[in-house]
């Protein structure tokens, strides 16, 4: 009698499914900048002056404003008592973007990505310091941070496949065209052992 060594079948990998957690983890953490800075300016905010950041945002808004005329050529007048208004919409919009972006939306990100480009051009004008290097460097720094969040938003955008509501219909036929294909693998393997037994 010859001696049949039974030989496993080679079952293909399963491409590696996305960590959940860690998505979860990662969108804390990317949002967590825009919430603590978004609280700070509306506990701060005053309805007369706009509170402490709007005195911030002043002078860095005023020139900005100035270069946008000498490089186009158009005036862009904003009054400035309404400053204090453009912070606090601003403030509200980091802040419910970044709420959004917590919950797997992906508009949060798109408000966030809206956001950050002109706060980065009007607040961290590091090629206006050129005078000084100790501050250029350090609005530079502020300015690539903002950089890599921006990249960060842009990935997740690229690679999310929606809000986890809009998606929930495909992803439930997702996980029953798995489990058939798993079932019929499974059937397939228990006709081929009872065969060759």
């Amino acid at each position: 009698h010859s001696l049949k060594m039974a030989v496993p079948e080679t079952v293909p990998e399963k491409p590696g499914e996305p960590n959940k957690l860690g998505q979860s983890i990662g969108r804390a953490l990317l949002c967590s900048i825009f919430l603590a800075s978004a609280i700070a300016k509306i506990g701060q905010f005053d309805k007369e002056t706009g509170g402490p950041m709007t005195a911030h945002m002043t002078p860095k808004l005023d020139r900005f404003l100035v270069t946008v005329h000498e490089l186009t050529g158009f005036k862009l007048s904003i009054p400035k008592e309404k400053y204090p208004q453009i912070m606090l919409t601003s403030a509200t919009a980091e802040f419910l973007g970044a709420a959004l972006l917590a919950s797997d939306i992906r508009f949060g990100a798109q408000v966030l990505a809206v956001f950050i480009i002109p706060v980065s051009l009007i607040m961290h004008p590091f090629w206006d310091l050129m005078h000084s290097p100790v501050h250029m460097q350090n609005e530079l720094i502020h300015f690539l941070k903002n950089v890599a969040i921006l990249g960060g938003l842009v990935y997740y955008l690229a690679t999310a496949p929606g809000t986890r509501h809009r998606n929930k219909y495909q992803r439930m036929q997702a996980e029953i065209q798995e489990t058939n294909a798993r079932r019929a693998a499974a059937a397939s393997q228990s006709a081929a052992t009872k065969k060759d037994s």
